[in-house]
C-alpha cells in the first residue's frame, strides 16, 4: 500500500521529498545511462536547494552542477540553457573550467547567432585568467559526522553505497558531480584554437566585419589537422576577400581550394556559387571565373560520395548502390540512387539484419546526402552559363559563344535558355557574324511570335544592323514587328518587358527614317511611338527627334513649337542644350534673326560645357557676320574663335574655321586665313578636312598670282581625295578651278586639259572618274551632252557627287525633263545641302512644279534659292520664276514689281534683262495695258536679240504682233512680222515661221529676194504709250 502511494507522488514531489545530496546522487545514475534530460530536474533542484548556502564545498559542489547543466544543454540541443547555466558559472565562484565554459559559450553564442556575445567569449577565452586568491581545499564530506538533517532522511549505509557507486564513475564526466578543485586547467590544444577561431571568424562573418574574419580564418586554414575544415576556410575567407576587394588574394585562396578534397562537399560548392556571383557583380571577371570553374556537378559530387558509401558498404559485407537514369511520365531523365534504404525493408534470408550486419555509423547521413544532391535542379547548367557570361566579359567571345550554345541545347525552352540564346546572339555580333546571327535570328522569329523573347531578338537583330548602318534592313523588319500578338494576355512583369521592347522597336523604325532621310516616314514613326506606347522610357527622347524631323522637313515654325514643349515638359531631359539651341536654328530658319540670336547667346551663357555650345558660337557668328554695323565682324571673328576653342568634334571646328575665313576674306585679310588654315590642319592632322583647307590656300595663291601653284596643289586634292563623294572641299576646288582655267591662256588650257585626261585614264575609282569627266566637259563646253550621256549612263544617282549631279540637271533642263527634279534635290539637301552645286537641283525643281501647276511649292523653292544664293550671276532665274508665278497666279502688281527689280542688278545684265523685259510686257498684257506691254516686247526685241541664240527677240516680235492686233493695227502687226524676217538674229528660228505664215507666201518670197540682193529695211513700229 505504501509502495502504491509513492508511486502515485508527482516527479516533483519526489525530488522535494529527497535530499541534497540525493538530487546529485540521482543525477549522476542518470547521466550515467546517458538519460541527460532526465537528469535536468535533479540538477535544477539542488541549484534552487542550495542557492542560499555559503559553504565553500556547497559553493563549489553548485558550479559543477552548473557546469554539468551547460554541457547538458548542449548535448540535448537546448542552447538557451547551455548558455544561461554556463553564463551563470563564470558570474559565480569558484570557477575551475574557465576555459571549457568559454568555449562552449562561444560555440553556443555563434550557434543561436548571438555573434557579438560570441565575439565576447572568444576574446575572453584567449585572454590571461584573472587573478584569484588561493582558496582553501575543501574537505571531503565526511558521512558518519553528517546529522539526520543533513543525511536528508537518509541512512548513513545509503549514503555510503551512493558514494561508492559515484566512485565507481569518477572519471566519467557527466557521472561526477563534485567540489574537489581538478587538476590545474590545461592551456587549450592546437584543435581547441581551430574551433575558437572558426567561431570567431564566422561570427565576424555574421556582422559583415571582413576585415576582422581574415585573422582566424587564415589561422584556421595553417593549422587545421582535417582537410574539409581547411577548405571550408579558404572558401569562406574568399567570400570576406572579395568584399574587401582584395582580389589578389581571392585568386590565390582559390588556387588553394582546388587542392582540397573540400571541393567535393555540396556546401562548398553552392558557397562557391555564391561567392563567383559577388565577384561577378563586382567585374572581378578572372577570381569569379576561377571559381566556377572549380564547382563540380551533381553527378561528379554524387560519385564521389557514392565511392565513400560504397566503401563503408563493403567494408560491411553490404551491397554496393549505384546510380540509374531513368525517364519520368514528363519525358524527362532523372537520376536515381538504386538500393537507397534498401535495407530498410529487405527481408529474407540475405537481409542485413538476418546476416547480423549493423549499418556503418554515417552510411545513413552520406547516402541522404546524396539522394539530396540528385533531387537539386542541375546546378551545373546554371555554372556553364554563367561561365559563358564570364567569357564574355572578360574577351573571350568563342568560349562564351559555347557556353551559351551548350545552356541552350540542355534548355532549350527555359528561361535560361532563353537568356543563352539572346546572349549567344550578342556574341554573334561582337564577333561580326552577322550572317549566322540573321539565320539564327529570323529562324526563331519566323516560329515564334509570342511573348518576350521574339521581340528581343528583333530588338538585338536591329541593334547589330544599326551598327552595320544597314538602316534598310531595319525597316525589312517592320512586318516581324507587326506580326507579334499582343502583350495584353501576358504576366504584369513580362507585359512591361514586351511593351519596352516594343517601344525601342518602332523607336528605331522611325530612326532608321530619319537616318535613310525619310523624313515623313520617320515622323510618322515617332507619333505611332508616341501614340502605342505613351509616356514610354523613350518619350524623351522621341519628342526631341520628332521636333528634329519637323526642322529637317523645315517646317521650322512647327519644330520650333515641339522645342518649345520639350523644354516645358523633361527641364532635365537627355536633350535640353540641344533643344535650346535648335530652337535658334528654327528662328534663323524663319529669318528671326534677332530672335535667334537671343536664343544662341542663352546657349552660350547657360550650357557652356554642353555639346551644342561651340555651335551656339558658330551660328551667333554668322548672324553678326551677316549684320551691317560697326564692329560685327570683330565679333562674328570672336564667336568663332571661340567654337574652334571648344569644339568636341572636328566638324565642329571645321564649319567655325572655314566660316572664320570667309569673314577674313571680306577685309582681304590673306595672311590670317593662311594661319587660320594651317593651325586648323596642325590641330586635327588626318582627321582635318585637307580638301576645303588646300580650297582656302590655293585661292590665296591665286590671288596673290601664284597661279600655276594653285593649279597644281588643287589638282594633288582632286586626285587625292576626289574618290570620296562626301569630300565637298573637292568640288569647291573644282568650281574654282574651272573658273580658272577660263582665263587661262590657250596653250595653258591644253595642257590642264592633258592632265585631266591623263588623270582619267589612270583612275579606278567611278566617284573621281565622275568629277573628272565633269571637268573636262565644262573645258570643252560639252556638260550638256556629258549630262545626257549620265542620265542613261547611272542605275542610281545616290552615289554621285554634287558636279555630277549638276550636269545632269543642267542636261535635264535642256531637255525640258523634269522627271528626277525632285530626286536630285533630295539627294542634295539630305547629302549635300552646303554644296554650291544644288543652284541647278533648286532651278530644275522650281521649274518642274512651275509646269505643273504647283505654284505654291514652286514659290517656296524660289525663296529657298534666293535666301541661299541671293542675287548671284547664276540665281537670276529664281527672280523670273518669282514674277512668273505671281504673274500665273493674278498678281499682276507683284509680278511687276519682281521683274522691274530684275532690271536693277547690274549682275543679271544679259539674258535675264531679255526674260524680265519680255514677262514685263506679258504682264501688262494681261493687266490690259496692250501699249505698256507693246513697248515691253519691242525694248526685247530691240536690245536683247543677241542673247539666248535670239529666243527672247523672236518671242518679243511675235507678242508685239500679238497686241498690235489685239489694238486693230493689222499693218503695223504686218510690218512687225516683215521685220522679224529681215532679222538675221531671228529669222532662221521656229517663231519665224509663224511671221512666215501671217505674210503669206509672195510676201515671204519678196522679203527673201530682197535680202538676197543686199536690200537693207529699217522697218519700225511706233505705238504712243504711257511711260514704262
Amino acid at each position: 500500500m505504501a509502495r502504491e502511494i509513492v508511486e502515485q507522488k508527482s516527479p516533483e514531489e519526489i525530488r522535494s521529498e529527497m535530499s541534497a545530496s540525493g538530487l546529485l546522487s540521482e543525477a549522476g545514475l542518470l547521466m550515467k545511462q546517458q538519460n541527460y534530460t532526465a537528469a535536468v530536474p535533479y540538477l535544477k533542484d539542488y541549484l534552487e536547494r542550495m542557492k542560499e548556502s555559503d559553504d565553500k564545498r556547497v559553493l563549489a559542489l553548485m558550479q559543477d552542477v552548473r557546469f554539468k547543466l551547460g554541457k547538458t544543454g548542449i548535448l540535448i540541443g537546448d542552447s538557451e540553457q547551455a548558455q544561461t547555466y554556463f553564463e551563470q558559472y563564470m558570474n559565480s565562484k569558484p570557477i575551475y573550467r574557465r576555459r571549457e565554459v568559454l568555449k562552449s559559450l562561444a560555440v553556443s553564442y555563434f550557434e543561436s547567432k548571438n555573434y557579438e556575445k560570441s565575439i565576447a567569449a572568444v576574446t575572453n577565452a584567449f585572454a590571461p585568467p584573472p587573478e584569484v586568491e588561493e582558496e582553501e581545499e575543501v574537505e571531503e564530506v565526511k558521512i558518519d559526522d553528517l546529522d539526520k538533517e543533513d543525511r536528508g532522511g537518509l541512512t548513513k549505509r545509503q549514503l555510503k553505497r551512493y558514494q561508492e557507486e559515484a566512485e565507481e564513475y569518477k572519471d566519467e564526466f557527466f557521472t561526477e558531480i563534485s567540489a574537489d578543485k581538478p587538476q590545474e586547467e590545461p592551456e587549450y590544444t592546437v584543435p581547441d584554437k581551430v574551433l575558437l577561431n572558426l567561431t570567431l571568424a564566422e561570427s565576424y562573418a555574421g556582422l559583415k566585419k571582413w576585415k576582422l574574419c581574415v585573422d582566424p580564418y587564415e589561422y584556421v586554414i595553417e593549422n587545421a589537422d582535417k582537410m574539409p575544415r581547411r577548405g571550408y576556410a579558404i572558401m569562406k575567407l574568399v567570400t570576406a576577400l572579395s568584399n574587401l576587394g582584395e582580389y589578389d588574394q581571392v585568386r590565390k585562396q582559390i588556387v588553394d581550394l582546388a587542392n582540397t578534397d573540400v571541393r567535393y562537399d555540396i556546401r562548398v560548392n553552392m558557397a562557391m556559387m555564391n561567392a563567383a556571383s559577388a565577384l561577378f557583380n563586382v567585374a572581378e571577371y578572372d577570381s569569379a571565373l576561377m571559381l566556377y570553374r572549380m564547382i563540380l556537378p551533381r553527378r561528379a559530387l554524387a560519385d564521389f560520395h557514392l565511392e565513400k558509401a560504397n566503401e563503408l558498404r563493403r567494408n560491411s559485407g553490404m551491397r554496393e548502390m549505384q546510380i540509374a537514369l531513368s525517364t519520368n511520365d514528363n519525358g524527362k531523365v532523372e537520376s536515381l540512387l538504386g538500393y537507397k534504404y534498401a535495407e530498410a525493408s529487405f527481408e529474407g534470408e540475405g537481409a542485413p539484419q538476418a546476416l547480423g550486419i549493423e549499418m556503418p555509423p554515417g552510411l545513413a547521413e552520406l547516402e541522404e546526402s546524396i539522394g539530396t544532391l540528385l533531387s537539386l535542379p542541375p546546378y551545373e547548367d546554371d555554372v556553364v552559363y554563367r561561365v559563358g557570361q564570364l567569357y564574355y566579359e572578360c574577351g573571350r567571345p568563342w568560349e562564351a559563344l559555347g557556353a551559351f550554345d551548350l545552356t541552350t541545347s540542355r534548355d532549350p525552352d527555359g528561361e535560361r535558355g532563353s537568356r543563352a540564346f539572346c546572349d549567344a546572339i550578342q556574341v554573334l555580333s561582337k564577333l561580326e557574324l552577322y550572317d549566322r546571327m540573321e539565320k539564327r535570328c529570323f529562324a526563331f522569329l519566323d516560329e515564334h511570335k509570342d511573348g518576350t523573347m521574339p521581340r528581343q531578338v528583333a530588338y538585338y537583330l536591329t541593334a547589330a544592323y544599326q551598327k552595320q548602318e544597314k538602316f534598310k534592313k531595319i525597316k525589312e523588319l517592320r512586318p516581324y514587328l507587326e506580326g507579334f500578338t499582343s502583350a495584353d494576355s501576358l504576366p504584369a512583369a513580362d507585359k512591361l518587358m514586351a511593351e519596352q521592347y516594343g517601344c525601342e522597336l518602332y523607336y528605331m523604325q522611325a530612326i532608321a527614317d530619319l537616318m535613310l532621310l525619310n523624313y515623313k516616314d520617320a515622323l510618322q514613326g515617332f507619333d505611332l511611338v508616341l501614340d502605342k506606347f505613351p509616356k514610354s522610357h523613350q518619350e524623351d527622347n522621341v519628342r526631341y527627334w520628332h521636333a528634329m524631323t519637323q526642322m529637317f522637313l523645315q517646317n521650322y515654325s512647327l519644330a520650333y513649337d515641339e522645342f518649345e514643349y520639350y523644354l516645358g515638359h523633361f527641364p532635365k531631359g537627355n536633350w535640353v542644350s540641344s533643344a535650346w539651341f535648335q530652337g535658334g536654328i528654327c528662328l534663323f530658319g524663319q529669318e528671326k534673326y534677332e530672335e535667334a540670336n537671343e536664343r544662341f547667346t542663352y546657349v552660350i551663357d547657360t550650357y557652356p560645357a554642353s555639346a551644342v555650345y561651340p555651335d551656339a558660337c558658330s551660328m551667333r557668328g554668322d548672324i553678326r557676320a551677316s549684320q551691317d554695323y560697326e564692329g560685327n565682324l570683330k565679333d562674328a571673328v570672336s564667336d568663332y574663335r571661340e567654337a574652334i576653342r571648344t569644339a568636341k568634334k572636328v566638324a565642329q571646328a571645321t564649319y567655325a574655321t572655314f566660316q572664320m575665313a570667309a569673314v577674313y576674306e571680306l577685309d582681304s585679310k590673306n595672311d590670317e586665313i593662311i594661319e587660320l588654315v594651317n593651325n586648323y590642319l596642325d590641330t586635327y592632322g588626318e582627321e582635318a578636312d585637307v580638301a576645303k583647307a588646300a580650297y582656302w590656300l590655293g585661292k590665296i595663291k591665286l590671288e596673290q598670282g601664284l597661279v600655276g601653284e594653285a593649279i597644281d596643289a588643287y589638282l594633288d586634292t582632286i586626285l587625292k581625295y576626289g574618290d570620296d563623294v562626301r569630300q565637298d572641299g573637292v568640288d569647291l576646288i573644282i568650281s574654282e578651278l574651272m573658273n580658272t582655267a577660263r582665263r587661262l591662256e590657250q596653250d595653258d588650257q591644253d595642257q590642264l586639259r592633258k592632265r585631266l585626261e591623263s588623270a582619267l585614264a589612270s583612275s579606278e575609282n567611278p566617284t573621281l572618274q565622275l568629277r573628272l569627266r565633269v571637268m573636262l566637259a565644262e573645258m570643252d563646253d560639252k556638260k550638256i551632252e556629258l549630262g545626257d550621256t549620265l542620265i542613261n549612263e547611272l542605275e542610281t544617282l545616290n552615289g554621285a557627287p554634287p558636279p555630277v549631279l549638276a550636269v545632269i540637271c543642267d542636261a535635264s533642263f535642256a531637255n525640258e525633263d523634269y522627271s528626277r527634279a525632285e530626286e536630285i534635290l533630295k539627294i542634295f539637301m539630305d547629302q549635300f545641302e552646303e554644296s554650291e552645286y544644288m543652284r541647278a537641283a533648286y532651278k530644275l525643281r522650281a521649274y518642274d512644279l512651275f509646269e505643273k501647276g504647283s505654284y505654291d511649292e514652286a514659290l517656296k523653292i524660289v525663296s529657298d534659292a534666293q535666301g541661299l544664293y541671293g542675287v548671284d550671276v547664276d540665281t537670276a532665274w529664281a527672280q523670273v520664276m518669282k514674277g512668273r508665278i505671281e504673274l500665273e497666279q493674278g498678281n499682276t502688281d507683284t509680278a511687276r514689281e519682281s521683274f522691274k527689280m530684275i532690271l536693277t542688278i547690274r549682275a543679271w545684265r544679259g539674258e535675264p534683262y531679255a526674260e524680265a523685259c519680255y514677262y514685263l510686257g506679258e504682264t501688262e498684257e494681261k493687266a490690259g495695258n496692250l501699249k505698256k506691254a507693246f513697248a515691253w516686247y519691242q525694248r526685247t526685241y530691240f536690245m536683247y536679240k543677241g542673247h539666248a541664240g535670239g529666243y527672247w527677240a523672236a518671242e518679243g516680235y511675235l507678242a508685239s504682233a500679238r497686241c498690235l492686233q489685239k489694238l486693230g493695227r493689222d499693218v503695223d502687226m504686218r510690218n512687225t512680222y516683215r521685220a522679224m524676217l529681215y532679222d538675221k538674229y531671228v529669222n532662221e528660228l521656229p517663231q519665224a515661221d509663224v511671221a512666215r505664215q501671217a505674210l503669206g507666201p509672195a510676201e515671204v518670197r519678196e522679203i527673201n529676194e530682197k535680202m538676197a540682193a543686199g536690200i537693207q529695211t529699217n522697218l519700225t513700229v511706233t505705238v504712243e504709250s504711257e511711260e514704262l
